[in-house]
């Protein structure tokens, strides 16, 4: 009974791209060929994954930063 079909990732980047050129919900779907809520949907993931990546991204180098610096003294030290 499922008439469900996934998005492709083709779709899925050109939603992203034509979000990013300032186009609307409405206008992005009818070239899409998707309805409004999924252009919706695939837009929050995008910024969900995007702003996670940047955060995790942000916090490695913090670590990476702190692991060299804690090495750096404890080598200093002998």
């Amino acid at each position: 009974m499922e008439n469900r079909k996934e998005t492709t990732i083709e779709e899925r980047k050109l939603a992203i791209k034509l979000s990013n050129e300032g186009k609307s919900l409405r206008n992005i779907a009818k070239v899409v060929g998707r309805s409004v809520n999924c252009i919706q949907k695939i837009l929050q993931k995008f910024k969900k994954d995007w702003y996670a990546g940047k955060y995790r991204r942000k916090r490695e180098k913090e670590n990476y930063e702190l692991y060299n610096r804690a090495k750096s003294y404890t080598s200093s030290e002998d």
